[in-house]
């Protein structure tokens, strides 16, 4: 937008898809009693991103405080396959390795439409829309994890598992800021007759990622005038818990 009004613009935009459904098909087959395979495959599933995008500029520019609805097309999250092994070496140690194929290739380009736009910024933007190569690759994921079972009741658990980002240099922005990741994780489960309590905590850190000068047009796009390098890396702590009864 800044390179399209030729100044300095400043704009925020939130947006969020507040529902959505996908189906799982998945088969496990046991040919040995510490021996166990397993197929899943997740659906794609069509996702609807909607929200705000606000406007800020300084006072030459007609435009401070201008807010419109904005929805975002074409990003659905990807159908994948995943694959995995569990050998038990005794009645309380196991060990799950698994294999995890991601579609993101079917994210080719992002559409922004701008709705109920005011006159001034349908002219600027030449027109209601924005379009944004993206190009996204397919990726794999490997997966590793050992459980001890302490008793009928405690289990403890930790593993591993890569993550390469989809996004290609050349598509790379601060809208999806990809980069390679690694994830450790460590959690506890417990089992009380017909309930269950599964707990996890994770740490994900990933690779810096450089973006050199003027290789990136969603980049350059959205500064008027040069070309734009940038860095990217980031860690985070997250927790999960899941709670299931069975009938």
């Amino acid at each position: 937008i800044s390179a399209m009004l030729k100044s300095q613009v400043s704009f925020e935009t939130d947006i969020k898809d507040d529902f959505n459904f996908s189906y799982n098909l998945g088969i496990m087959y046991k040919p040995l009693e510490n021996l166990t395979f397993g197929l899943t495959y997740r659906g794609r599933t069509d996702t609807d991103f909607e929200g705000e995008c606000k406007i800020k500029s300084d006072k030459t520019i007609p435009l401070s405080k201008t807010a419109f609805d904005v929805q975002m097309k074409n990003v659905d999250h990807p159908d994948q396959v995943q694959a995995g092994v569990r050998y038990s070496f005794t009645d309380k140690l196991s060990v799950e390795a698994d294999v995890l194929w991601i579609h993101w290739s079917v994210v080719k380009n992002e559409t922004i439409l701008f709705k109920d736009v005011t006159p001034v910024m349908n002219a600027a933007l030449g027109g209601n829309t924005e379009e944004f190569e993206r190009d996204w690759k397919d990726t794999t994921q490997f997966k590793i994890g050992l459980e001890y079972k302490l008793n009928k009741t405690l289990s403890l658990r930790c593993g591993y598992y890569n993550d390469p980002s989809p996004m290609p240099d050349h598509a790379f922005d601060l809208e999806w800021p990809g980069c390679n990741k690694q994830t450790f994780t460590i959690g506890a489960g417990l089992d009380f007759e017909n309930w269950s309590f599964d707990s996890v905590i994770l740490y994900s850190v990933s690779k810096e990622r450089t973006i050199s000068s003027g290789e990136n047009e969603n980049l350059n796009d959205s500064y008027y005038m040069g070309n734009v390098s940038t860095k990217a890396k980031g860690s985070l702590f997250g927790a999960g818990l899941t709670i299931s009864y069975s009938f």
